[in-house]
């Protein structure tokens, strides 16, 4: 017979790492997935659908929320994946893990600045899509949505582990800590 109050260590583990993420890295990292949700309506990244030639919107085929919904995704995979992926955190890499949260963060920044640059020459119309020769209802432009879309994921998703990653060495800093 089993014991429905015993825990296993990773569970219990997980439970410590869930209440850590209540304090300021935790903050940072849950805002990193709340975003791309609350950017629907906030608006602060420029997410629209092609509305024709009048230069508003870029995504042809996708929705707005659809994009945000597999970004939110992608962010909330990244913090399980790099729960689950925990002990290759050590002190002895600490080091490293902090030059790989800096080059997450300036990577995602980067996919932001592409994204951004791509967005406003897709949004133009005339000016982007005319180079290919491609009209208005020509179906290779879902191209330039899934272009897009892997931007805008790419961003959430390495701001997520950069934050992440930072508040997990933090954590096992202080597990360490409070275990010696």
């Amino acid at each position: 017979m089993t014991n429905s109050n015993y825990e296993t260590p990773a569970l219990q583990e997980f439970k410590g790492f869930v209440s850590f993420l209540k304090n300021l890295w935790g903050i940072l990292a849950g805002i990193t997935v709340i975003f791309p949700l609350s950017n629907v309506l906030a608006k602060v990244i420029p997410l629209k659908k092609w509305a024709g030639d009048a230069g508003t919107g870029a995504f042809y085929v996708l929705s707005p929320t659809l994009v945000s919904v597999v970004a939110t995704l992608c962010a909330l995979f990244i913090i399980l994946w790099m729960f689950i992926n925990r002990s290759d955190l050590n002190k002895k890499n600490a080091r490293l893990n902090q030059r790989k949260a800096l080059r997450c963060f300036l990577f995602g920044i980067l996919c932001l600045i592409g994204y951004l640059v791509l967005y406003y020459l897709v949004s133009g119309y005339e000016i982007y899509w005319s180079l290919f020769n491609w009209t208005g209802d020509d179906p290779r432009r879902i191209i330039g949505d899934f272009i897009l879309l892997v931007l805008f994921c790419g961003f959430f998703a390495l701001v997520t582990r950069a934050f992440v990653l930072l508040g997990m060495i933090e954590f096992f800093a202080r597990k360490k800590k409070h275990q010696n």
